[in-house]
């Protein structure tokens, strides 16, 4: 009995341990195929230059020699190089550069805690709808078809305008809204894993629930989540930006491109940077990450590695 105790056990090392090697090979692959997408590594060039652009905000703000809420009224509204202006200056006389970086770390930062927690939440929910099945299952997946059966854009008004939240606070507020759908998603990979032989083949050799879920469902829903959160992190920037742009997202003097375009649409014709630049930032950061969100998808695509 012990012989074939140890046998089972060696052979269910084995199994994991070439489960392992497919999935970091499955990875590396992707990212190989990642690598040689020209359009989507321009577009991770770019957003990288957004990032840090946001990240040292400080920096930005210590060479324009401006803060993001300094007002100078007798300068409102400075051409681009006028008065020390690099992009001009706002009809509150701010620096339009200073306040773009700041608005750059709220707007992604809004997007990044909020796609976390929402992928934290519909994962949780997803593995364990599409892996216990059962009761379980029905019960989550029809509080998911309640969620999802709520119109998203006046709730998020109703909320924003009770609350008038802040960075972090519109950041949850997005997450709690928006998980049902990636739970759904994750839910639909789970089932799909779960029947697999390598899964039957742990839960013969005694492999627990858990166990199973940690060790082979997991590893391989994680690709999706990759390019789900990618996908993810741009409609969230979008969705900030208009809940912003009409009066209930970050509230001014707090600076977001949403709330900077929304300043800056009755001056377009007296300075353009005021209002092309916000809308020229929202645009090109989304662009970029539905471009490396799509090349990670095809990257990660079964029927690219086959070829």
């Amino acid at each position: 009995m012990s012989t074939l105790a140890e046998t089972i056990t060696t052979t269910d090392a084995l199994g994991q341990s070439r489960a392992a090697r497919a999935s970091r090979s499955l990875v590396r692959s992707a990212l190989g195929r990642f690598a040689r997408d020209r359009v989507a590594m321009t577009a991770l060039i770019i957003f990288v230059s957004v990032a840090l652009f946001a990240i040292f905000a400080n920096l930005v703000s210590r060479w324009t020699g401006f803060t993001p809420y300094e007002n100078h009224l007798a300068q409102k509204l400075s051409a681009p190089g006028e008065n020390g202006y690099v992009l001009g200056s706002d009809a509150n006389g701010r620096d339009i550069l200073t306040r773009l970086a700041y608005g750059a770390r709220v707007s992604i930062t809004v997007a990044f805690m909020a796609t976390l927690v929402e992928l934290t939440i519909g994962l949780g929910i997803g593995l364990i709808a599409g892996y216990a099945g059962g009761w379980a299952d029905s019960i989550l997946m029809r509080l998911v078809d309640v969620l999802l059966s709520i119109p998203t854009l006046p709730l998020l008004i109703l909320i924003a305008t009770l609350y008038s939240p802040g960075t972090y606070t519109l950041a949850l507020i997005f997450a709690l809204i928006f998980w049902p759908g990636d739970s759904r998603l994750i839910r639909g990979e789970a089932l799909a894993i779960k029947s697999r032989e390598y899964v039957d083949a742990a839960r013969v050799v005694g492999v627990s629930p858990v166990g199973i879920v940690l060790r082979h469902v997991l590893p391989n829903v994680v690709p999706v989540m990759i390019v789900l959160a990618s996908l993810t992190i741009p409609s969230l920037i979008l969705v900030e930006s208009a809940l912003s742009f009409i009066g209930v997202g970050i509230q001014v003097p707090e600076p977001s491109w949403g709330n900077m375009l929304d300043e800056a649409q009755r001056f377009y014709r007296t300075n353009w940077t005021y209002v092309f630049f916000p809308g020229f930032m929202i645009f090109i950061t989304s662009l970029s990450l539905y471009l490396i969100g799509d090349g990670l998808r095809d990257a990660f695509d079964p029927k690219q590695s086959s070829r």
